[in-house]
């Protein structure tokens, strides 16, 4: 009305007096869901919700369009308005970011039938945006099943003291295992390895044990081997003063001395 818009008519008749106001009439045809550019978005912000759909893409993000529950197209950042009508549209929002999954108190079996828990930690990317969706049922969860499996049939290899000195090894190898079965997923593991390994309560108890005897073990070896280099020295020092007089002599003299 006079260059301003003023409001969207569904189907039906109007009737407009024109003495007064100039009225211009925009027809659309929403047999195509998608809002064509031409149409500006400000009015929007002026129509009920009931005429429309709004899809907000951040510039992280990527959505997947769907017409009557058939694919249409993969959405890059931006807002989207859709018309309502007889299509059901539906969107699935992917994040494209660098992403993070945690497997936190992971019960474990080692060779030797220690109970423990591992926390394993990995970062994946998406590599597919459309077939993760299409053709894996909740990618998240099929590859943490998949991390799970992984970790409990290395991890089963090793006996409690080889799972503790080797843990670096252990994490490269589940890492090497897991992005290969990841590609099946349409996921690309960037990094992962374990995080942290948690003992039972007894066993903290029995390896701390262990521990304190194996230090107290060096400290005796040390004390040991200081004590057989200085009974060492004074087999020397008593070697030189029996084969030297003057040497002897200068001995006696010096503890003379002290005495004194």
């Amino acid at each position: 009305v006079n260059g301003q818009f003023k409001e969207i008519l569904p189907t039906g008749h109007y009737a407009y007096f024109t003495i007064h106001q100039q009225h211009s009439f925009q027809i659309i045809d929403i047999n195509n869901p998608y809002v064509q550019d031409n149409i500006p978005r400000y009015i929007f912000q002026h129509i009920p919700e009931d005429y429309y759909i709004k899809i907000e893409v951040m510039d992280y993000e990527k959505a997947l369009l769907f017409y009557n529950n058939q694919f249409i197209q993969l959405l890059d950042s931006g807002t989207y308005y859709f018309w309502k009508q007889q299509t059901k549209i539906d969107y699935q929002i992917v994040d494209t970011r660098l992403c993070t999954m945690n497997i936190i108190g992971q019960e474990i079996l080692t060779q030797d039938k220690v109970s423990l828990r591992l926390t394993f930690v990995c970062h994946y990317k998406l590599t597919d945006y459309i077939k993760v969706f299409q053709e894996i049922n909740d990618f998240q969860e099929q590859l943490r099943v998949t991390t799970q499996l992984i970790m409990r049939e290395y991890s089963g290899q090793y006996k409690i003291d080889e799972l503790l000195e080797n843990k670096d090894t252990i994490s490269k190898c589940i890492f090497e295992t897991l992005k290969e079965k990841a590609k099946n997923y349409y996921v690309d593991i960037v990094e992962a390895g374990i995080k942290d390994i948690i003992l039972p309560g007894e066993m903290k108890t029995i390896m701390n044990t262990v521990l304190i005897a194996q230090k107290q073990a060096q400290a005796n070896v040390i004390t040991r081997r200081e004590e057989v280099a200085s009974t060492r020295s004074l087999l020397n020092t008593a070697k030189l003063m029996d084969e030297n007089k003057t040497l002897y002599k200068l001995k006696e003299l010096e503890y003379l001395e002290r005495i004194c």
